[in-house]
């Protein structure tokens, strides 16, 4: 496939599977604009949560594609 066609089909898939790759966060999107947000009684437990959710979608990207 050619790649000025490959780029944009890969990132419409990406972010279509997105919310649904992340369990403990919510996922807002708009065009191309994602936001990755959540809520802990601590700023820590915060960015534990997103780090862990990012890296687990990231997993699956790199499985999947």
């Amino acid at each position: 496939m050619d790649r000025k066609l490959q780029d944009p089909l890969l990132f419409s898939v990406f972010s279509n599977d997105l919310p649904h790759a992340v369990k403990k966060v919510c996922a807002s999107m708009f065009a191309d604009d994602t936001t990755l947000y959540t809520h802990a009684p601590t700023v820590n437990e915060i960015t534990a949560t997103l780090n862990k959710e990012l890296r687990i979608a990231l997993e699956r990207v790199n499985k999947t594609y």
